[in-house]
C-alpha cells in the first residue's frame, strides 16, 4: 500500500513538472504570438500611411502579409 503512494506521489510530482513546462511554454507562445501581431499591425499601418510607387514600400506590404499569413498558420495550429 505504501508503494503504491510512494509511486502515486513521485507520478504527481512529475505531472506538476511537465505541467509546468508545458505552462511556460504556452506562455512563450503567446508571447511570440503578440508580439508578431504587433509588427504586422506597424507594418501594416506604416504601408498606408506610403504610398506605394516604390518597391521598397510594395516590398513592405508584402512583409506585413507574410507575417499576418504566418499568425493565422500558428494561431490554426494550435487550436
Amino acid at each position: 500500500m505504501d508503494d503504491e503512494i510512494t509511486k502515486l506521489q513521485n507520478e504527481i510530482m512529475t505531472l506538476k513538472e511537465i505541467n509546468g513546462e508545458l505552462t511556460a511554454h504556452k506562455n512563450e507562445y503567446l508571447s511570440a504570438k503578440q508580439s508578431l501581431n504587433r509588427m504586422s499591425s506597424r507594418l501594416r499601418k506604416l504601408c498606408k500611411k506610403l504610398i506605394p510607387i516604390n518597391e521598397t514600400v510594395i516590398e513592405m506590404q508584402s512583409i506585413a502579409n507574410e507575417i499576418r499569413e504566418h499568425a493565422k498558420t500558428i494561431t490554426l495550429r494550435n487550436k
